[in-house]
């Protein structure tokens, strides 16, 4: 059997990650399990280069859209041509956000790969239908052909798989008729370090580093900044409690769509005063910026696993943040708890969530917050919730959870459940 992994880029980010600890239980756990990545970029992160990879450029995100149909059926041709001699008779294209829509051409010619037999694992970890933008990019492609989105991101055929991310998302792919025993949820795997670094002198290095007030907590938001982390809810809490903690955000944007809007709420901070550090993680490496954190926050306001509610227990760091239901339902199902979670942070008497305001006005929100004393009380009145940032680190709660993870986030679990989906495909006729 020969895995092909295929994804649009090998870039540092959460879709990358699981294609590498992917890579790695292919690599240990699957014998007589040939792979090798093939990827629309030529550049490829460190963690990669131990493996076999091919570059194809025609794989990469697509940007130009004024396309005639013949180039559209041109282009889908030469990237069958690229795909196809690459498969034998026991070959698998495990593929990556297929449906994302930033490759309308791959997908095509994808599409016609499956009808013509060739056996597909997709990997949902977003979808097109989220993402406005990314529907009306590929309804362009689409309406050239005449044919229907729905025909190409969900062909229903034996010789395909689904694999979602999260018991929602699991659910919609049944709705848009995929049998149920063509598709699983699969929790993405977990990296467990040998060797975390000890809370203690991690944040010592972090309180180093950047210039602390060792007297204060410390909160990390560790993402890359992009719009649906929301991370102006982030600097709402800076605004609110930042006599009593430092907050760092770890990276910034990669995509040129994202960084507008990154740099304005950068120069917003720097123009207000609000002491959010930027970029940290540019400065130290991951497991010492989670372990030596007192909280590990998010605001997120979308994501299709949530490697931040499963990850930092293993760090022995508490999680606080913005409450997401597909996603923290499932992890509750495996006995995780999480009583540092709101649902939304109320900031009008028509109880409008913070994240659905414009950008305008949530700068209008945090300035009043920052400026006036009076307004800050108000606003923790109404959300009581958010002083629980403020509390002590429950250490029995870390170590349930941290066990918990242990126990079902192992990439030995995520082997032996992607190994079964493997077979499947193999004996399907």
């Amino acid at each position: 059997m020969e895995i092909i992994i295929i994804h649009y880029h090998l870039r540092k980010g959460g879709v990358s990650s699981i294609i590498k600890m992917q890579a790695e239980s292919i690599h240990q756990y699957m014998e007589h399990t040939d792979f090798f990545l093939l990827t629309g970029e030529s550049s490829v992160e460190a963690p990669f280069y131990e493996y076999r990879h091919v570059s194809e450029k025609a794989l990469n995100y697509l940007h130009k859209t004024n396309y005639t149909k013949d180039e559209i059926i041109k282009l889908r041709d030469d990237c069958i041509d690229i795909l196809k001699p690459l498969m034998y008779k026991n070959t698998i294209l495990h593929i990556h956000n297929l449906n994302l829509g930033k490759n309308p051409i791959l997908t095509l010619a994808v599409n016609v790969l499956i009808h013509q037999g060739v056996r597909v694992v997709n990997h949902c970890h977003d979808f097109a239908e989220d993402r406005p933008e990314n529907m009306q990019f590929f309804k362009h492609f689409t309406d050239k052909l005449g044919i229907s989105t729905k025909e190409l991101f969900y062909p229903n055929k034996r010789n395909v798989f689904y694999i979602s991310l999260n018991s929602v998302d699991e659910k919609r792919l049944q709705n848009e008729g995929i049998p149920s025993h063509q598709v699983q949820r699969l929790f993405n795997p977990v990296n467990f370090p040998e060797n975390a670094p000890d809370p203690f002198v991690a944040k010592q290095k972090i309180i180093q580093t950047f210039q602390l007030d060792k007297e204060k907590l410390i909160f990390i938001y560790p993402v890359r900044a992009i719009r649906r982390k929301n991370i102006a809810e982030f600097i709402l809490l800076c605004a609110l409690f930042k006599e009593y903690g430092c907050f760092l955000i770890t990276l910034p944007p990669e995509n040129p769509e994202e960084i507008m809007d990154y740099v304005d709420w950068k120069f917003f901070c720097k123009a207000q005063q609000i002491p959010v550090i930027f970029e940290a993680g540019l400065n130290m490496k991951f497991e010492t910026i989670i372990a030596g954190a007192d909280k590990c926050l998010t605001t997120s306001i979308r994501e299709g696993f949530g490697m931040v509610f499963v990850e930092p227990w293993i760090y022995q760091t508490e999680v606080f943040g913005r409450r997401l239901n597909n996603i923290v339902q499932d992890l509750e199902t495996q006995d995780l708890k999480y009583p540092g979670l709101y649902d939304r942070i109320i900031v009008t008497s028509e109880n409008l969530d913070f994240a659905d305001c414009s950008n305008d006005l949530k700068k209008e929100i945090i300035l009043n917050v920052l400026e006036n004393r009076e307004e800050r009380k108000r606003f923790l009145e109404t959300n009581p919730d958010l002083e629980k940032l403020l509390e002590k680190p429950d250490w029995e709660l870390i170590k349930h959870n941290r066990d918990k993870v242990l126990d079902h986030f192992s990439e030995e679990n995520f082997s032996k459940q992607l190994y079964a989906i493997y077979q499947q495909l193999i004996q399907a006729k």
